[in-house]
Formats: C-alpha cells, sequence, structure tokens
C-alpha cells in the first residue's frame, strides 16, 4: 500500500466589519451558515469562543482585538481544524469569498502565520 504523506499548515482568517461594527452573534450566523454548522459558545477566561462541529472536524469564532496594526480593524479569528487537513484552505477560501463578496466583511487569509491576501488589508504590512 502506497504511503500518504499529508502536510499540515494552519489555516485562519482575520475578520472585521466594514462601516459600523456587526455583532459577533451575526458573524458567528453568517459563518454557520457559509460552513454548514451551528455554533455553540463556550465561556472561558478568555473570553467566548463559538464552536461548530462538523463531521469532519471543528471551527471556531473567537474575538481576538488588539491593539495595533491589523488586530484594530479585524477584531475576530475563524480558525478550522479538519481531519484531512488539505481540505482546510479550499473551505476558508469559500469563506473568504462569501464574507468580502457580501459588503459586509474585510477579511485577511492567513497559512502559517503568514498573510496571504487581504481584502482591505495590504500583507507588505504583515
Amino acid at each position: 500500500m502506497p504511503l500518504r504523506v499529508v502536510v499540515s499548515v494552519e489555516v485562519d482568517l482575520m475578520i472585521g466589519s466594514v462601516g459600523e461594527d456587526v455583532p459577533v452573534s451575526v458573524l458567528v450566523n453568517t459563518v454557520a451558515d457559509l460552513v454548514g454548522e451551528t455554533f455553540r459558545p463556550i465561556v472561558g477566561s478568555a473570553g467566548v469562543i463559538y464552536e461548530g462541529e462538523r463531521p469532519d472536524g471543528w471551527v471556531w469564532v473567537k474575538e481576538e482585538r488588539g491593539d495595533a496594526g491589523p488586530f484594530i480593524s479585524h477584531p475576530y479569528a475563524l480558525d478550522i481544524r479538519l481531519r484531512e487537513p488539505e481540505d482546510e484552505l479550499p473551505l476558508l477560501e469559500g469563506v473568504y469569498r462569501a464574507l468580502v463578496d457580501s459588503g459586509n466583511y474585510k477579511v485577511i487569509l492567513f497559512v502559517d502565520d503568514n498573510c496571504i491576501r487581504g481584502s482591505h488589508f495590504d500583507c507588505k504590512d504583515w
């Protein structure tokens, strides 16, 4: 039987609102519709994380506000971990495109903590 080598990468989105702040509940519901899951809030010492369990893995939306760079304008993070890591990037690219196309969100796509694409952020500034 041939060996299958899977290279795991970390794929994430940073998300902010275009215009007035969109409540996190609206963002979570939008992401839930895009990934086909419902999310449940988990309250912890770091705040609330919204977790969505999929048959093939998990998706999380969490607030990661900061006082510098894109953390100011993109205060939410979308993280994903799937059983088949090669499925993560295509899924998040679809979410990225749908959020940007809605006109309500500005989004940055990261792969292994490297800025790959930003709808309202120049990755050269990362």
